[in-house]
């Protein structure tokens, strides 16, 4: 049993997507705790960097911000590519 349940964990936690009527709920959860976990070591590194003393890590990072900051949310996202 303890075979089968660490083969499939993934399949039984989401269940068969989406059909089941708990799989969206749990995907959705699952991949926004995966986002905050490799968000926030980033966040901190870019923040760090910004604040750098040495000018050849500031200014990339600086205008790596600059960039994001202006872009438009719906540009960036996964819909950027498919034709309206």
């Amino acid at each position: 049993m303890l075979e089968i349940i660490n083969d499939y964990w993934v399949y039984f936690l989401i269940g068969q997507y989406p059909n089941d009527p708990l799989g969206g709920l749990v995907l959705t959860l699952l991949l926004a705790s995966c986002g905050l976990v490799l968000a926030l070591p980033l966040g901190i590194v870019l923040g760090l960097a910004r604040v750098s003393p040495w000018r050849w890590v500031r200014w990339p990072v600086t205008g790596l911000v600059f960039v994001v900051r202006g872009l438009p949310l719906l540009s960036s996202g996964p819909t950027s590519s498919c034709p309206a």
